[in-house]
């Protein structure tokens, strides 16, 4: 496996150490920075893509199942901020 290991923060300073050729996969824990480097690397001209709801909800088994979970778990913090909207309200 070809890894490399890229802070966010570090991910300008360092482009020139990856290839165009390939494809990136950009992740951190919930996904606010890999969506970040993902739009880097996409803005200058790497191919990549984004592990959609990060590593709370990757899953090496089945294909699909991050945005499932992601969508999930927003549907649950909506229906918690509608309910709190309504019991305050």
């Amino acid at each position: 496996m070809d890894a490399v290991h890229i802070h966010v923060d570090e991910l300008r300073d360092r482009l020139e150490e990856l290839d165009q050729s390939k494809t990136y996969i950009a992740y951190c824990t919930v996904s606010l920075r890999g969506y970040i480097a993902y739009k880097i690397l996409v803005n200058t001209g790497f191919k990549a893509k984004i592990l959609i709801g990060g590593m709370e909800t990757w899953s090496p088994v089945e294909e699909g199942i991050a945005e499932k979970r992601a969508d999930e778990a927003a549907r649950k913090r909506c229906n918690m901020k509608t309910a709190q909207a309504e019991v305050s309200g």
